[in-house]
């Protein structure tokens, strides 16, 4: 792709509907959940590098303003998501990707508070869909391109606090609300 671009992905207003009916205790009517991909958010594969950890997912869950959690669960992420959920103490909807679509991603990521997730194809489509994108990434990971995606670059996972996820998050949050 040429320097500068940035895919995009609108989805119809059908589309849009639909998931806001299929999914309305999580998005619409003002609520925005805070969109998780504590795994590789893959469609068909599974990631084959290291993983952030499940509790500090949790943590950022807990701690931000979000009054609901969306965890996507792409191709080999149960045991990821399973322990995130465990450690969430507010409603958690938990999506399977085999489930939904492309577009029905974008719409929630594009309704959402915001996403968090590693270099994947759900963060991309998330990205792609305009929704603020907080990447956690090491090398030779490659974040997503979108104007809203700020990647939090770490040389190990393990080491890597929450807090500097929710500070960001907390930051993101405060700039949407006056862009």
């Amino acid at each position: 792709p040429c320097r500068g671009w940035r895919p995009a992905l609108r989805p119809p207003d059908a589309i849009r509907g639909k998931a806001m009916a299929r999914w309305p205790t999580f998005i619409g009517s003002g609520r925005r959940p805070l969109v998780m991909i504590p795994g590789g958010g893959g469609w068909s594969s599974r990631r084959s590098g290291g993983l952030w950890p499940a509790e500090r997912f949790a943590v950022v869950a807990n701690q931000s303003s979000a009054e609901c959690i969306v965890l996507l669960s792409g191709a080999g992420d149960e045991q990821a998501v399973r322990e995130t959920r465990g450690g969430i103490a507010k409603p958690t909807l938990v999506i399977n990707l085999a489930q939904i679509t492309v577009d029905e991603v974008a719409v929630l990521s594009d309704l959402s508070l915001g996403v968090i997730g590693h270099d994947g194809d759900a963060l991309h489509v998330a990205a792609a869909a305009g929704a603020s994108v907080l990447a956690v990434v090491r090398r030779p990971d490659i974040p997503p391109r979108g104007d809203r995606v700020v990647p939090l670059w770490t040389d190990d996972f393990g080491r890597f606090p929450a807090r500097q996820v929710v500070e960001t998050l907390s930051k993101q949050a405060r700039i949407d609300s006056y862009a």
